[in-house]
């Protein structure tokens, strides 16, 4: 029989192995974004902001937390939100220290970078992201992790003079959901 102490040494270690039991939280990759001074590795994953779904629509309020793809989806119609951008610009608290709605802890003055075949943002969580250079949106999908969506191709003509690409996606596993988003600078002019 199998001593206790064994056990546990085995179950921590599959457990330190499990990509998904450690990386639970994301960021864009690529573009590489600039971030505040003075964050880990970890607090540039966190969520930036929450949602209180507590003030919900009521046809939103009325889908069970368990559907949180579908519950913000009658959110936004609801709320005749053109755009995930402008629906979290109108609902989130931002939570983290220094985070902006636009930028998240990112900084718009950040390097350069150009404008890469794809973006890439781990989508950690169910729930809708959305992908723009300046107001031009790129990217919509309802549920990035459910549908498996990856990294996202762009289209370089909708971002030709472009200052800014920006990703962000709201997490709906929780019952307070989550927003991550970053900011790239793509011009000599952020």
């Amino acid at each position: 029989m199998p001593r206790l102490s064994s056990l546990l040494v085995v179950s921590t270690v599959v457990s330190c192995l499990s990509p998904a039991s450690v990386e639970a939280h994301s960021k864009m990759t690529s573009p590489q974004p600039t971030f505040l001074p003075l964050l880990d590795e970890q607090q540039q994953k966190e969520p930036v902001g929450r949602f209180n779904t507590k003030l919900l629509t009521p046809n939103a309020a009325k889908i069970p937390p368990t559907r949180g793809a579908d519950r913000i989806a009658a959110a936004m119609a609801e709320d005749a939100a053109a755009s995930l951008r402008a629906y979290v610009y109108s609902h989130v608290n931002m939570t983290a220290s220094g985070a902006t709605k636009e930028c998240g802890v990112t900084l718009p003055t950040g390097a350069k970078q150009s404008l890469p075949d794809r973006v890439e943002f781990h989508w950690a969580h169910a729930g809708p992201c959305e992908i723009w250079c300046d107001n031009e949106r790129l990217f919509f999908d309802s549920d990035c992790k459910g549908n498996r969506v990856g990294a996202v191709r762009i289209d370089a003509n909708k971002c030709d003079r472009a200052s800014f690409l920006q990703a962000m996606y709201v997490g709906v596993h929780i019952q307070d959901w989550e927003l991550y988003g970053n900011v790239t600078c793509m011009s000599d002019e952020c």
